[in-house]
């Protein structure tokens, strides 16, 4: 239960900095503007559909930060929250692997914090890349994103569970 509390925190966290840098302009200057596009298959398969999808999509196009802020909240949080359980994946199977070793255990909030700050930054960067939904309307650049989680693997990891080196 502590491990679930400690990755809900950390994606919470990392939410919270990603929208706080978002508001203090630390915005993409690649990040695409104007409207959504709705996809052609969207359009085939229903087209009332796409006529709401386009008015909401126009709606959010001319929307003041009011609208914008709870909307980038929740997209900052439900992206960390998918990213972050690769991390945590990651980071049990290594915990189980390296139970006892000194190197493991003295520095383990440091070891959290780098596997959730690399691995999720790469994730991201590599969303970026190839355009993967609608992640990079977020707006975040990838130096923002690694910040934000850095805060929450350090949150993480300040959590985690700590036992005594054994010694061999």
């Amino acid at each position: 239960m502590r491990v679930v509390g400690s990755y809900l925190g950390a994606a919470s966290i990392s939410a919270a900095v990603a929208v706080t840098l978002l508001m203090w302009g630390h915005v993409d200057p690649a990040t695409p503007t104007g409207p959504l596009r709705v996809p052609d298959f969207v359009v085939a398969w229903s087209p009332d559909t796409s006529i709401r999808l386009r008015r909401v999509a126009t709606f959010l196009a001319s929307a003041g930060p009011e609208v914008t802020v709870p909307l980038r909240v929740l997209a900052a949080t439900l992206l960390f929250l998918l990213l972050d359980v690769v991390a945590l994946v990651l980071y049990e199977t290594t915990d189980d692997a390296w139970r006892g070793v000194a190197v493991w255990e003295g520095p383990k909030p440091l070891w959290a914090a780098l596997i959730f700050t690399v691995l999720t930054s790469a994730i991201y960067m590599a969303a970026l890349d190839w355009q993967i939904a609608l992640i990079p309307r977020l707006g975040l650049p990838p130096s923002g994103f690694a910040a934000a989680a850095l805060a929450g693997g350090l949150f993480f990891g300040l959590g985690c569970q700590r036992r005594e080196p054994i010694e061999e």
